[in-house]
Order: structure tokens, then sequence, then C-alpha cells
């Protein structure tokens, strides 16, 4: 089975402006990781970059301030909320340790000659039509389904509809398979934002100048801009919110859009250059006296050498008299910048500060930690936890999440690897070639070894290469086992097959297909 379209490297623009009133430092660290991201089709954006990694920002040009000049006449209010207590700042950030996954069964997918690809669960007939089903067996979209793919992080799935129509038009389903937009309402395109927004491309006419597309169609796998076999469209781009389940009307444009997130609000520039604010009410906002959004939770303004920073109702949660920046990888922590020395800090955004101004550079790299940086060119890196204890030494040139709690893969000056327990500070595996996370492994001899965090090891060694299915599920098709990764015991054997789709496992034992829910 193959869709009409498929996947083409989606181009985006990484520009991150980070302002307090026009005063704060627009430099930090980037990620050191960028995972090219794909979709059905690609969008023009000009002269464009790769897209930022998923979890980052949307990799959208960020708007200038829509007034960067405080009023002279202005006092901010100076009563700021109370700071929250660090213990529950930890209590709300540091992930819940993890445990091994359960299978509930959850009923039979009665289908003859059913296939698994990706998130497809699939029928085809002598003439390689296909027929789509969702997760309980019942026709997706009552049949009207040609392909299926997951949505990011959004917890929603793109399906494409079945047509005569040029035109590839998309809708949207949930995991249960709810149709929640119809193919019919002729989106061209939904492409993800963040974990809340999408993007809903209308297609309204075809075009051969780039300078006027909104998005094109590609047969190729991948693309980084339209060639002469591609189709481009003109037509309008809107903001879709998953969360409320409603377009954003006053976030419509005509040309390729740049939309940039802050928690709850959307900006954009217009067709005159202009930026705009849209609030998930679907209002336009408008700021004043130098105040503007920064990361996902504030609104800032620089007056009387301070930072003011407000949450989204105008409550003012602080003042610092350094700028305040939105930080890589979360809404809920900020840099502090000294602009004198340009040293940085970090500050939760209701005022609590983690770390004074005294790194290069810092940002969130998960699981409850930091990253500090203490030269200029960033390549001497260490870890800090959520109080601001220095975990490891600033030895490493790189830092990476392994996407279990305390368990970091940290390069040396040799370009070599560890995997370790920050916390402890014990080494799981050293000297590989690549960085680890969960679900990776580390190719010995004769075997793959894959870290067990129960285990604290790399003690599960297997003839063949493994599938990750997410939820600490490893599934060895060769070996016919389902492993439980957090221990490394088998969870399933003597299936079939084993395949994961619409967040659920179906196990396979010969003409009879087992649905599991994973707890």
């Amino acid at each position: 089975m193959k869709a009409k379209r498929l996947s083409a490297l989606l181009a985006a623009v990484i520009a991150l402006t980070m302002t307090a009133c026009g005063d704060s430092d627009s430099s930090s660290k980037s990620d050191k990781d960028s995972k090219e991201d794909t979709s059905s089709v690609a969008v023009q954006e000009g002269d464009s970059s790769a897209a930022a990694d998923a979890g980052e920002d949307s990799g959208s040009a960020e708007p200038a301030p829509a007034d960067s000049t405080p009023a002279e006449d202005s006092q901010p209010d100076e009563t700021a909320a109370p700071d929250k207590p660090l213990t529950e700042i930890i209590a709300e950030t540091v992930p819940a340790d993890p445990k091994s996954p359960e299978l509930k069964e959850s009923g039979k997918l009665k289908i003859e000659g059913v296939g698994f690809q990706d998130d497809n669960i699939y029928v085809q007939d002598k003439d390689n039509n296909a027929t789509i089903y969702d997760y309980k067996g019942e026709k997706l979209v009552g049949g009207n389904a040609e392909y299926v793919k997951k949505l990011g992080n959004t917890g929603l799935y793109v399906y494409d509809a079945k047509g005569t129509e040029a035109t590839v038009y998309e809708g949207l389903v949930d995991a249960d398979g709810n149709e929640i937009i119809s193919a019919s309402e002729k989106a061209g395109l939904f492409k993800e934002i963040d974990d809340r927004f999408v993007m809903a491309f209308f297609p309204e006419a075809e075009t051969t100048n780039e300078d006027e597309a909104i998005y094109y169609a590609t047969k190729r796998q991948f693309s980084v801009e339209a060639t002469d076999e591609d189709v481009l469209y003109t037509g309008k781009v809107k903001v879709y919110d998953t969360l409320n389940r409603k377009y954003l009307e006053n976030t419509t444009v005509t040309t390729s859009p740049r939309y940039t997130v802050y928690g709850d609000i959307i900006s954009f520039y217009d067709s005159n250059s202009d930026a705009v604010y849209v609030s998930a009410d679907d209002q336009k906002l408008e700021f004043t006296d130098g105040i503007t959004p920064t990361g996902g939770k504030l609104l800032t303004c620089y007056k009387n050498d301070k930072t003011y920073a407000y949450d989204h109702s105008m409550t003012l949660q602080f003042t610092t008299p350094y700028s305040v920046s939105r930080m890589n990888g979360t809404d809920d922590f900020y840099v502090l910048m000294d602009s004198d020395s340009r040293k940085k800090g970090i500050i939760h955004y209701t005022g609590t500060v983690i770390v004074e101004p005294k790194y290069n550079s810092v940002d969130y790299i998960g699981g409850g930690c930091f990253s500090y940086a203490t030269t200029e060119d960033y390549q001497k890196n260490g870890i800090l936890d959520l109080e601001g204890k220095e975990l490891t030494k600033d030895e490493y040139k790189y830092i990476y999440y392994s996407n279990v709690p305390g368990y970091f893969s940290v390069c040396n000056a040799d370009g070599k690897y560890d995997l370790m327990n920050v916390k402890t500070g014990k080494v799981i595996y050293s000297g590989a070639d690549s960085y680890m996370k969960l679900g990776d492994y580390i190719k010995i001899d004769d075997g793959y070894c894959y870290f067990i965090p129960g285990k604290e090891d790399t003690s599960l060694k297997v003839k063949y290469s493994g599938t990750y299915f997410g939820n600490y599920l490893l599934d060895i098709n060769n070996e016919k086992v389902l492993y439980d990764l957090y221990t490394g015991e088998k969870l399933q054997e003597g299936f079939d097959k084993a395949y994961c789709a619409f967040g659920r496992v179906y196990i396979v034992k010969g003409k009879d297909i087992t649905v599991y829910e994973v707890q």
C-alpha cells in the first residue's frame, strides 16, 4: 500500500528572537542534535533551513514586539506574586520513575488478510486498492481513508482521503478512529507547529510561481524545494487548536506562514510584514508599553533597569535586574542574562531563581536537568539539577537525554559517548560511537545490546535488532519476542508478528490478532 504522496522533508526557518522589550540577549546555545522532519508534502519557506527537533521551538520566525519602546510615563506595578517553593517546582518537573509496561487485552481484530504499515491497518484487494481500518477493525472514516499517519505529538492522526480529484485532501482522526476534521473540508495538508497547534493548508489553485505558493505536493520521497515535477498551490493557511478543537480564523494568511507559539498565543507576520498576535480565543492582541510575549508563559517588559515578567493574565510574576529570554526545551524555565558580563542563569516562570547568571549558556535538556556551558564555543558542558547543583563537571562536548530520568549520553573530548546515571555518576556503557537513548542498541560482536534501566546495564543482548514501540516495549521480530525494556524480561513470545498502531499493540498468532492497550 502506498499513499499518493510520500514523505517530504519540511523546510522551516529556525530564528529564535529572545527579547525583553528589545534589551535582552538573542543568543542561546543551539540544540546539539537536529533531526529532519518529514511530511506528506513540502512547505514553501523561501530561504529556510531544516526543522528543529520535535519538542523544541516550532522552527518559525518570531515577530518583533508590537511596541518595543516603553511609555516613559507608565509605571509598572511592583507587587509580584510570591515565588513558588523549589520543592513544588521539583515535584512538578521531575518525571516519575519508570516502570514495566503492562498489556491489557482489549479485544480481537477480526479482519481477513490484514496488514500493518506505520499506523496503517489495512486490507489490500487484488487491484492493490487498500481499505484502512481503525484499531477495532472498523473501516476508518467509513472506508474513505487511503493512508494514515501520526501528527507529531498532538495525539491526532492525519488521513489522506480517497477520491478522483487531482488534489489530495486530508482529515484528522483521534487514536480511537473518531473523525475530528473531515477531508470534505478540503484541507490539503495538516502540519504540527507544536503539541497543541497545527497548520492547515487550504489549496485554491495550482501555480507555477513559487513565491505565491503556500505548499507543494511531490512524488519524491524527500524534498527540500519544489522542482518541475511537483504541483504548487496557492490558497490559505490557518492554525487549528487541537485542544479547543477549532480553527483560529484570525491566523489566516495567503502566503507560506511562519507561526510562532507562545503557550496560548500564536504570532506571525501579515502580508504587510507587520507582527500579528492571536490568542487561543481567536482574538487579536495588541501589546503596549514595550510588553511582548516571551516563551510560553510570560509577557515581559524592560523598564527602569528591570525586567517585569507577567503571566498571560497580566499578573506580575517577578522583577529582575537581568534580561529574560525563552529557554530551549521548556516553557517553565527561562534564561536570565547579565547584560554586563553576558553570563546566564535560570529562573522559573513564577520567579524562583534556580541559578544566578554565571554560565556562558544554559538549556533544559529533559528529565528535570539543565546543561551548562563554561566556554564561548559551548564545547565544555556539564549537567545541573533543578536545585542548580552541578551533577557533572564541564568536561563534555555534547549532552543528550536518554528518555529515562537521570540518564544521559555524554560526548567526551575524543568523540566517544558514555551512557551514565548523572545522579550517581555510574557509567552504564563507555566508548560508544554515537549517543544512546531508550530503544537504541549497541552493536557488539554478533549481537545487539539494549539499555535496561531496571538493571542499570546493557545486559539484554539479542541476535537481531528490534523495533521500539515506545512505553518500554521492544519487539524482536525475528525472534518473535516482545521484551519489557525496563527489566529486559520477555513480556510476550511465541507469536508470529507484533505490530504497533494507534498507540496499541497487536499480537498475531495464525489468524488470531489480539489487541492490547499499553498501561
